[in-house]
């Protein structure tokens, strides 16, 4: 077998093994999103069941990348609101769709380091670790 098809399947067991962990993802996330103590302290008050996983895209994003892999990838809508979103290795994607629509989005696809958005938000660390705490324990129950 040669390198190159060798690389190919690997590739193609990461990107596999990826897809299920977003479709689990997406089976746990909004459970998580219920919590306003994770959610970023800057928006809570402007968070409602209609928008779900408003204030926590930071979380979100953080978690997927540790799990999947990729970069975080900045985005603002025509109105200001700010949000993170990932570009895997296969895919760019958002997993908070009730945030704003696509028409409304200015800044797409923005990569950026984590540290920054560490540096940003000096609550993020802590919010992060509760919500990935969050994340394992329902992953293994």
């Amino acid at each position: 077998m040669s390198d190159a098809s060798t690389r190919d399947e690997e590739r193609a067991a990461a990107k596999a093994r990826g897809e299920q962990i977003i479709k689990a993802l997406k089976v746990i996330l909004p459970t998580l999103w219920a919590f306003d103590d994770t959610a970023d302290p800057r928006v809570r008050d402007r968070r409602s069941s209609t928008r779900p996983s408003y204030g926590q895209s930071a979380v979100t994003a953080l978690l997927v990348q540790e799990l999947v892999g990729g970069h975080l990838m900045f985005c603002m809508s025509v109105d200001g609101e700010r949000r993170y979103a990932n570009d895997v290795h296969w895919d760019a994607f958002d997993l908070m769709p009730d945030w704003f629509n696509s028409e409304s989005i200015v800044a797409d696809g923005t990569l950026v380091d984590p540290e920054d958005i560490l540096r940003d938000d000096p609550t993020l660390m802590t919010r992060y670790a509760e919500f990935r705490r969050r994340a394992l324990q329902q992953a293994l129950v």
